[in-house]
């Protein structure tokens, strides 16, 4: 007796069964499966599938590169999304978190007609003429399809019976996506992320307790974050009332990576007070004095991250993460003349575990450097939040990777973590994502290690991206490091190693780039 299939698997056959006799309005009925959580086989897969349709449940179980890029008939629109849901979403584990393949699952399981599966047919032909030859052909139908939603989008949010509808969010997360894999503009992919944004706002934080709206909050965070740290405005995630009332009803979902982002939602404000300060005063005994409220502020959240990292550390009775020796033949971390970075590289258990970690060297990145701006100059606002930290709390070291201390040099110590994990990240069996999941950190990289001068490692990071923009089909780690800071009027007025510039972290990227052309020249 064959087994009920679980999730990812529904969405094949969900996917396959569109656009046929067999299902023509292309929807799947909730309760087709009464125990969709079960493992399933290929084989018990296959023998559930209808007989006309078993050769192409086949095809897609065992996706690979076709030998010429299929045509655009319904069938392939739907082996473009097998495809993405096999390639863009691959995991080595399971994971207790909402990921993205989630949402593709409930998406898939939308109306044929709706904005939610027109804008993950977008993406999922864009995705896939990226990772076959960048094919003009589905290129311009992918951008074709991006209009269509665009236009669905704008209807249904002009729509009052449907302007709140969870299916709005589920599109305008899908056309960020596409942002991200196409790249067509500097801020494509921030516009899209604000506008998912203000979608969840409108709805207010008490719909979004219950799943699929729930999920797909917490799958926003950190984009709508990172849209508001690149524009350097305040977001409405730093309320009280949205880091506590989405997660009522499941606050198992509050997940590591979920409570390392409540830390992070004040960020983006404390930066545009700070720049509003900047803008009041030309004084510097002014802008200190403005200026020292926010440096507590920031000394604060340095002390909840530190914290963070306690907890993490405590929270495994064995180690999660492990040493490996760099293999100059086969490793990531090499630079141009295929010497290792560093000795070894770090190896985690799972992704979720290398995602929780590397963003957290980002936020204390991000924050140290915040502090270097305010202070004008070198910071010891983490050894200031350290020193206010109970030193019997510090737990014992589990994990080769580096933990706060007292004369901790968060730059370099949180870069040099997250620059030794993307071996891990950029394995095969999760290559994809794990390229999407260093956006933030190696963004974040690039900020330290410019800081110190570091040329050789500058020139190796930006290589690494571009190499996971042409491996991974995600064209904006190419555009990383020369990001416009939304509604920015500013210019570099300083040398790129100045206080003033530590804040301008889109402007140090840029030089970044130009320091590491110099050095290889």
């Amino acid at each position: 007796m064959s087994k009920s299939p679980n999730a990812s698997d529904v969405s094949v056959l969900a996917l396959l069964a569109r656009d046929t006799p067999e299902n023509s309005n292309g929807s799947m009925r909730q309760g087709d499966w009464q125990n969709p959580d079960q493992d399933l086989n290929r084989a018990a897969l296959l023998e559930l599938a209808p007989p006309a349709r078993r050769v192409s449940l086949q095809i897609v179980i065992q996706i690979g590169a076709p030998e010429k890029t299929p045509g655009l008939s319904p069938f392939n629109n739907n082996y473009y999304i097998a495809h993405m849901i096999k390639k863009m979403l691959a995991r080595d584990t399971k994971t207790k978190e909402y990921t993205d393949r989630s949402w593709f699952n409930d998406a898939l399981r939308s109306d044929a007609s709706s904005v939610s599966y027109s804008a993950l047919q977008c993406l999922a032909t864009a995705f896939f003429a990226r990772m076959h030859g960048n094919s003009r052909q589905l290129l311009d139908k992918a951008a074709a399809l991006y209009g269509k939603s665009l236009r669905q989008l704008h209807m249904a949010i002009e729509n009052p019976h449907t302007a709140y509808d969870h299916e709005n969010i589920s599109a305008t997360m899908a056309l960020y996506l596409y942002e991200t894999v196409v790249y067509t503009s500097n801020s494509g992919w921030v516009q899209h992320a604000g506008g998912a944004g203000r979608l969840i706002e409108a709805r207010g934080p008490e719909r979004h307790q219950e799943y699929p709206a729930h999920g797909y909050f917490t799958l926003s965070r950190l984009r709508i974050l990172m849209q508001a740290l690149t524009s350097r405005k305040r977001t409405f995630l730093e309320k009280e009332e949205w880091i506590i009332i989405p997660f009522h009803k499941h606050p198992e979902s509050k997940t590591p990576i979920q409570k390392l982002l409540d830390i992070v939602c004040p960020l983006p404000g404390l930066m545009e007070d700070y720049h509003l300060a900047k803008a009041q005063t030309l004084n510097e005994e002014d802008l200190g004095r403005l200026c020292q409220p926010i440096l507590v502020k920031v000394k604060d959240m340095l002390k909840k991250a530190f914290r963070w990292r306690w907890e993490w550390e405590r929270a495994y009775d064995s180690p999660v993460a492990w040493e490996v020796t760099v293999d100059p033949k086969t490793s990531w971390t090499v630079d141009d003349e295929l010497e290792p970075l560093f000795p070894t590289v770090i190896y985690f258990k799972s992704l979720d575990f290398a995602n929780e970690i590397s963003h957290y060297n980002a936020l204390v990145t991000t924050l140290q450097a915040t502090g270097y701006a305010i202070s004008r100059g070198p910071s010891h606002v983490a050894g200031w939040a350290f020193s206010e930290l109970p030193f019997n709390e510090q737990p014992g070291k589990k994990n080769p990777l580096n933990m706060p201390t007292g004369d901790i040099d968060t730059y370099l110590d949180c870069s040099k973590d997250s620059m030794r994990c993307v071996d891990y990240f950029l394995q095969e069996q999760h290559r994809n994502l794990g390229a999407y999941s260093l956006l933030y950190p190696l963004r974040m990289c690039v900020l330290s290690l410019n800081l110190h001068n570091m040329a050789r490692e500058l020139k190796w990071v930006i290589r690494i991206q571009d190499m996971i923009a042409s491996a991974s089909g995600f064209e904006v780690n190419r555009h990383m490091f020369h990001l416009t800071r939304i509604g920015s009027t500013t210019s570099i007025e300083r040398p790129p190693h100045s206080p003033e510039n530590s804040m301008e972290v889109q402007e140090i990227m840029e030089q970044a780039k130009q320091n590491a052309g110099s050095e290889s020249a």
